[in-house]
This record gives C-alpha cells, sequence and structure tokens, in this order.
C-alpha cells in the first residue's frame, strides 16, 4: 500500500536527502483531458522538472477525468515526493498527508473556494504558487500560512518560443478560447445554477446587474461584489453569504467575461483596428466571421503569429500573468492589454515585463494604432529585444522550476 512506503524509514532518510539537495523528487503531475490549459500547463512543468533532474510521471486519461484507483496506482508504484496540480490543491485529495502537494493557483475553483479556511486542511511542505499577487490574500484570508506562498507567473517553454526573421501579416491578433457566446452564457449560468419558481425572478436580477456592469468600460470582481452586498442585498446567515460570492464570482468570470470581451472587440473594430482572432468558440458572438481565422492552435502556431503580428491582443481582465504575457515576451511579440484599477493585484505584466502595454478601454484603440506604427517604423525593436531576454533568464519555465523546488525544500 502506498501509505505503508511513506511511514518508511526509506521514506524519511529519502526526504531528508531531497532537503539537503543530494537527490531529486520525484513528481507526478495530473491533469484533466478536458482543457488544453491545463495540459499545455502540466506537459511544459514536468519537461522542465524533467530537465532540473526529476523523475516525472503526467497522469491522465485519454477519456475521462483522472479517478481515485489510477492515483492510487501511481502512488504505490512511483512513490512520488510531490504531487503537482493546477488550480486545485489538497483540499478535497486523499492524497497521503507525507506527499508535498505543490498547487499552482490560476483561478478560484474546486473545494476550496467552499471553505474559509483551509490551513487545517493542508501539510507544512504543501507549496502554493499564484498566477498574481491578488490571489495571496485569496490564500492568506483562508489561513495559508505566507511562507507557503509565492508569485510566478505561468511556465512557458523557451524552445517553443522564439524571435523568428518573419515578415508581418497581420496588425492585431487574439489568440483566446471562447466559451460561449454571451446570451449562451448567460442561459448555462440560468440553467445550471436556478430552476422552478425562483428562475424568471432570479434572470431579471442578474440581467439587472449585467446592465449595471456594461455601463461602465469595465469593473472588477470586488467593485461588483461589494455593489450586490452594500445595496441590494442583506445577509444575517454568514453561510447563504459564502454561497452567494461564490456565485457572484462564476457569473462575473463567465457570462461578465464573455459580453466584455464582446464589447471590446466591437469597439476595437468600431475604431477601425483591424483583428484577427484564433480560438474556439467564436462563432455566436455578435462580432464580424471573416475575423475568426481558426481554432486555438499549438506551440508553432502561435510562436508565428506572435512573430507575425504587429500587436498582440491581451484580453482577459484579471489573470493577466497567465502564459500569454511569457509567451509573446520570448516571442519577442508585442503584447497590449486592458489597464485595470486592480494591476497592482493582477495586472503584473508590467512588473515582470518593462515593455508591455496597457491601456484604459477608452484609449485602447487609438493606443493601438500608435503601436502599429512604431512596429512598421521598427522603432520598438531594442524594447522587445529586452523583454525576451528578461523573460529568457527570468521566466522560462526551466527557470521557474528552480524556484519552485527551492522554495519547496525551505518547507522541508
Amino acid at each position: 500500500m502506498p501509505q505503508d512506503y511513506y511511514q518508511s524509514r526509506e521514506f524519511f532518510r529519502r526526504k531528508k536527502r531531497i532537503k539537503l539537495g543530494l537527490e531529486r523528487p520525484r513528481i507526478v503531475g495530473e491533469t484533466s483531458v478536458l482543457t488544453t490549459f491545463l495540459q499545455y500547463f502540466t506537459k511544459t512543468s514536468l519537461k522542465a522538472f524533467t530537465k532540473a533532474g526529476c523523475e516525472t510521471f503526467l497522469l491522465i486519461d485519454d477519456q475521462v477525468d483522472v479517478t481515485d484507483d489510477m492515483r492510487r496506482k501511481v502512488l504505490d508504484e512511483f512513490r512520488p515526493d510531490i504531487y503537482y496540480l493546477v488550480s486545485h490543491s489538497r483540499v478535497g485529495s486523499t492524497l497521503p498527508k507525507a506527499v508535498s502537494v505543490i498547487s499552482y493557483v490560476q483561478d478560484c475553483c474546486g473545494p476550496m473556494t467552499t471553505k474559509e479556511r483551509i490551513d487545517n486542511l493542508i501539510q507544512p511542505s504543501d507549496l502554493f504558487i499564484c498566477q498574481a499577487d491578488g490571489f495571496k490574500k485569496y490564500l492568506t484570508d483562508k489561513k495559508v500560512p505566507e511562507e507557503q506562498i509565492m508569485t510566478e507567473p505561468v511556465p512557458v517553454d523557451h524552445e517553443k518560443f522564439f524571435p523568428a526573421p518573419l515578415d508581418f501579416e497581420r496588425d492585431v491578433v487574439l489568440v483566446n478560447h471562447a466559451y460561449k457566446p454571451p446570451q449562451e452564457m448567460m442561459d448555462l449560468f440560468m440553467t445550471t445554477h436556478f430552476g422552478g419558481k425562483q428562475s424568471d425572478k432570479m434572470r431579471k436580477f442578474f440581467e439587472v446587474l449585467l446592465a449595471w456592469l456594461m455601463c461602465r468600460d469595465y469593473v472588477s470582481e470586488k467593485e461588483f461584489t461589494d455593489h450586490v452586498f452594500k445595496k441590494l442585498m442583506v445577509f444575517a446567515d454568514n453561510s447563504a453569504t459564502v454561497q452567494w460570492r461564490q456565485l457572484l464570482h462564476v457569473f462575473y468570470v463567465t457570462v461578465y467575461y464573455a459580453y466584455w470581451r464582446e464589447m471590446i472587440i466591437k469597439k476595437l473594430l468600431k475604431s477601425g483596428v483591424k483583428l484577427e482572432i484564433y480560438g474556439n468558440n467564436w462563432q455566436g458572438f455578435d462580432i464580424p466571421e471573416d475575423i475568426i481565422k481558426g481554432d486555438y492552435c499549438d506551440e508553432e502556431k502561435r510562436n508565428e503569429l506572435y512573430n507575425t503580428s504587429k500587436v498582440v491582443l491581451q484580453l482577459n481582465p484579471q489573470m493577466t500573468m497567465h502564459q500569454r504575457v511569457v509567451e509573446v515576451a520570448l516571442a519577442g511579440g508585442l503584447l497590449v492589454g486592458v489597464d485595470l484599477p486592480e494591476k497592482d493585484d493582477w495586472c503584473q505584466a508590467k512588473k515582470y515585463m518593462g515593455y508591455t502595454y496597457f491601456y484604459p478601454v477608452n484609449e485602447l484603440a487609438e493606443k493601438i494604432k500608435e503601436l502599429i506604427l512604431r512596429r512598421e517604423k521598427g522603432e520598438l525593436e531594442v524594447e522587445l529585444e529586452c523583454n525576451h531576454r528578461e523573460a529568457f533568464r527570468n521566466h522560462s519555465a526551466e527557470v521557474v522550476v528552480h524556484k519552485i523546488l527551492d522554495k519547496w525544500r525551505e518547507l522541508l
């Protein structure tokens, strides 16, 4: 049984040697067949861990999500020291306490969201890696010790993203999945969370909230949640408050994001910006079909797009330290996004990349046009080379995994 090994003298001797740097850990990366991002993230990380001298194992099923039986089998046969997860953590799992769990926190989901505190559900050697500093507060509010938290961008493979001597083929490209068109997202949200006699009443309620959101260029999740709780509701029951916060979060990141992205794209097109979109599920949005150029593309195609586009558009409102920032920098491309009120916590591209450009919604189109002209004149090449070097030295996957391992060993 796996538990027998993790209570053995052999395991504790091995753990001591790892802490002293005499051995490298064995790492299992678990991911889901359902999402391309989680697979990409996990495979890139494991490749870098392997180059760092670790034994690694990718746990994924081609047909369904990973089962408990599959986990027990890999624990018994591979005997990992680290279990590496994206978006999820030890909370809600049955992993042995002696196995360290390294969790990359790039959104708020899973069993962790239902707990007011999780310090009693994790182990001292568990490590949380935040995509942005905003997640640190999310974790510390749940009583995760600060020494078990670090912030790093999503790992990116520098062998897949690099400057290439290619001519420009387009002005602006957006490389991003959509999920469903905005109205379908609203319908799905209502169907999933409400039914019966209350459905019409609740739809009207959320339609009013959406109208309030869309009257503004951008509303942060905190501002949105505060608006709902201060002006529209009062709950005496704390459990109801927690449930509503979870519901509002889902509404914000699914329904609002869909409408917000559509709004930005329409504003840019109306201003004369020439845009091409690569990604799944954009059909059905209120945008011209001829700007939708293809499905989400692999690393080779993305690197080509970054190198042949004068501007790469970033439309992830909160999660602006995801892999696109480092991918584009490694490729020598120019990333442009929306400047957000909470940029100190979430919009951290400026912190990590000195020449990444973010502008308010009402200035975005004109600034993009200015940058396109500057790229055509070759005025930004030095800045973009600096970005590439910064990304290569500090944020490529091979560099990031060494930071992760060093931080983790401090917890042993």
